[in-house]
């Protein structure tokens, strides 16, 4: 009864007479913008299952990071994005910095370690000392992580060819040692996680390059990193050449423009001395 006459002494004392009551059960709450957090979209999260990191396979996923890379257009947008894969890449423990997980051959310092959880899928963790070098490895990690040993091993450093990250692609940029380095490191323990679990020896092949009619077979980590100076990519030539060109070009014309400069002072040189000469000439003998 109380309740009622409440309700009614509410509805009776509203000041104006079309005034429609608005009742909770009809009120539009007013919906508050969400955070925003800038993180890489390719960095899988450890959080997640398992299932939900290896939902793609890596060839579709190296298709969408490239996407990624290709839709920003300016190459400082394109730093924001590695710095903000670095950001997301999950923290390395302090136990794992040791020689054994250093990936050698990098300009920074590298560390990789490589596991195989109970499902059968290869599990990597990076870090490194330079946030540009920690961008390039989560890149590596987004793609690869929570992959089957198989297409690790099927992952070739070609592939990542187009991916176009500071300006430059990976195969015309002065980074690329990180790269393929961190890439055969990742598929060098791969293998050797597949042979332990085998109960093989994982004894890495003594290095060598059998130079024979089809080309050049590397054997060994070290030798698969000098096979790659030996057999150089056509379209990076060409770029070194075309890059050797424009240098040339813009020799000439530093050099042109430094005569252009030269004549110019003496020409102006000339015309005051023949300015003062005149003055000197005109002026009353006393």
């Amino acid at each position: 009864m109380e309740a009622a006459t409440v309700t009614t002494r509410f509805l009776v004392s509203s000041p104006t007479p079309n005034h429609k009551p608005l009742l909770p059960s009809t009120a539009r709450l007013r919906r508050l913008p969400r955070p925003l957090a800038l993180r890489c979209l390719q960095t899988p999260d450890p959080t997640r299952p398992y299932s939900a990191v290896a939902s793609g396979l890596p060839r579709h996923r190296l298709a969408r990071l490239v996407d990624e890379f290709a839709s920003l257009t300016e190459p400082v947008d394109r730093v924001k994005r590695l710095l903000a894969c670095a950001a997301s890449l999950p923290a390395f423990p302090e136990a794992g910095r040791v020689p054994a997980n250093r990936v050698m051959g990098c300009t920074a310092q590298v560390w990789l370690s490589v596991a195989m959880d109970e499902l059968g899928r290869v599990r990597f963790a990076a870090d490194s000392d330079t946030e540009i070098t920690k961008g390039f490895c989560a890149c590596l990690l987004s793609v690869l992580d929570g992959a089957l040993p198989e297409e690790v091993l099927e992952m070739t450093p070609e592939a990542f060819g187009d991916l176009n990250v500071v300006g430059l692609p990976v195969r015309a940029h002065s980074r690329v040692n990180t790269w393929h380095n961190v890439l055969i490191s990742m598929k060098k323990r791969t293998k050797a996680l597949i042979a332990k679990r085998e109960g093989r020896p994982s004894v890495d092949p003594f290095p060598s390059l059998v130079i024979g009619p089809d080309g050049i077979e590397a054997k060994g980590g070290y030798a698969e990193a000098q096979a790659m100076f030996l057999s150089p990519d056509e379209s990076k030539i060409k770029e070194l050449i075309g890059l050797l060109k424009w240098q040339k070009l813009d020799a000439n014309i530093l050099q042109y423009s430094v005569w252009t400069s030269c004549l110019k002072m003496f020409a102006q040189y000339l015309i005051r001395l023949i300015l003062r000469r005149l003055v000197c000439t005109e002026c009353p003998m006393n």
